[in-house]
């Protein structure tokens, strides 16, 4: 990929000291905020999200608003570039926000040019695994935002599509890795009265234990309840919802296993012929 259009701006100190800043349009379109310093530097930001990868996060403090998409801008060749330049003693302060990456420090222009276009890469090379998820488990998607789908099932044609929570207080979920996403397939269920299955806890009425954890079930499921804990718990299924569509989510990015896992409900849905409460 070519590199994009990265604009530098020089400023000096009067004690004789130079300092280059570059920006270049963010290639998420998703926006969210990020900032990336060193552990040394007084972040501006109250919580930090670790990548899971050792050398990078004992280098640097990383903030992101939207942690589930790191995995979607912040890939292997970017935090490897910034960690190689806090070892030569030339770090980089990173920050996205409002589309605009913006780079500080970090050495001569060839090197804030190679984190950018590290960025974009990064950013094609998590779509063309959304991709080859989807492919590997015989579906279709293009290597694009938003993260789309679709599904050839033997009950018809199912949407496959990406969503991820947004925390809003110190009590949310902050991990930035994967399973901080979601999955969601949804095809259609005509004739069906509403009903839905979600994850809950034990102590809430109407909670029922399916495999290893507690659900909420609100009307007649069409499906026989004894036979979703397997396959609840290979997808790790967060909420099943019917009615004139059906709709199955599970955490994490697809795999050939959930996705097998949640198309058998699918076809359990479709092919159940009597109430578990008859």
């Amino acid at each position: 990929m070519t590199a994009p259009e990265v604009r530098f701006r020089r400023s000096s100190s009067w004690w004789g000291t130079t300092s280059l800043e570059s920006t270049a349009s963010s290639p998420l379109p998703e926006r969210c905020v990020l900032y990336i310093a060193p552990h040394t530097d007084d972040p501006p930001y109250p919580r930090a999200v670790r990548t899971g990868e050792r050398a990078f996060d004992a280098a640097h403090f990383l903030y992101c608003d939207i942690p589930a998409l790191l995995p979607f801008f912040l890939g292997e060749t970017t935090r490897k570039l910034l960690v190689r330049a806090v070892e030569n003693e030339e770090p980089f302060t990173l920050e996205q926000r409002d589309g605009e990456v913006r780079l500080r420090g970090g050495g001569p222009e060839a090197r804030h040019v190679a984190v950018h276009r590290a960025l974009a890469d990064d950013h094609l090379a998590a779509l063309a695994s959304w991709q080859t998820r989807l492919q590997v488990a015989n579906g279709h998607a293009e290597a694009a935002w938003p993260l789309e789908g679709t599904l050839i099932t033997r009950v018809g044609t199912l949407q496959v599509s990406a969503a991820w929570p947004v925390p809003v207080n110190d009590r949310d979920d902050w991990r930035a890795h994967e399973d901080a996403m979601f999955t969601h397939l949804r095809g259609e269920h005509e004739g069906r009265a509403p009903w839905s299955i979600r994850s809950g806890e034990a102590s809430e009425p109407s909670a029922r234990m399916l495999g290893r954890r507690p659900f909420v079930i609100s009307g007649t499921p069409s499906v026989a309840l004894e036979h979703l804990p397997p396959l609840i718990d290979a997808a790790g299924v967060v909420a099943l919802t019917g009615g004139k569509r059906l709709s199955v989510t599970f955490r994490g990015l697809p795999s050939t296993e959930r996705i097998a896992a949640a198309v058998r409900i699918f076809e359990l849905c479709h092919g159940a012929s009597s109430s578990p409460y008859r």
